[in-house]
């Protein structure tokens, strides 16, 4: 084992808990690009699987987002929400994961508690995405028409 300057500051173990550290770290990384492809490809339960063993091993709101969204596109709404609502709990700022989030809080009719995030990440987000979020805002912050009745007379 070829031990660097830094791993003289540190004891044998140390450097090996180190290095492991970096290892497990490294095989998240992996297992989340291959989650990701998986995804794209449409194989979702494969996808899912590798999103579980990659949260196994380490934890980031990244990460959580990815697992989230594949959990709703395999119809956990639930469990999406939760993943979501892990990603920000890491990350407040995560736009991404707030936006998700709030799609799925609009579709179940939970507009006071979507608007708002909606509103609070656009910024963070990319253009198409931004502005798919301002038509969803747009159309849920617009009041709807008021129908005027005729009066029939009697």
């Amino acid at each position: 084992m070829h031990f660097s300057d830094e791993d003289h500051c540190l004891g044998p173990r140390e450097v090996i808990r180190s290095r492991m550290k970096n290892d497990t770290h490294m095989d998240a990384l992996e297992l989340h690009s291959r989650g990701v492809t998986l995804f794209r490809s449409g194989r979702f339960q494969e996808s899912l699987d590798t999103f579980r063993k990659a949260l196994s091993e380490s934890h980031s709101s990244e990460l959580w987002n990815d697992w989230a969204t594949v959990q709703a596109a395999c119809g956990h709404i639930d469990e999406a929400k939760k993943g979501y609502r892990r990603a920000l709990q890491m990350n407040i700022n995560d736009s991404q994961s707030a936006a998700n989030l709030g799609v799925l809080l609009l579709n179940e009719g939970q507009v006071g508690q979507a608007v708002p995030l909606l509103e609070k990440n656009l910024t963070g987000l990319d253009e198409p995405q931004r502005q798919a979020v301002q038509e969803l805002l747009d159309r849920y912050k617009t009041p709807p028409p008021i129908v005027q009745q005729r009066s029939t007379g009697s």
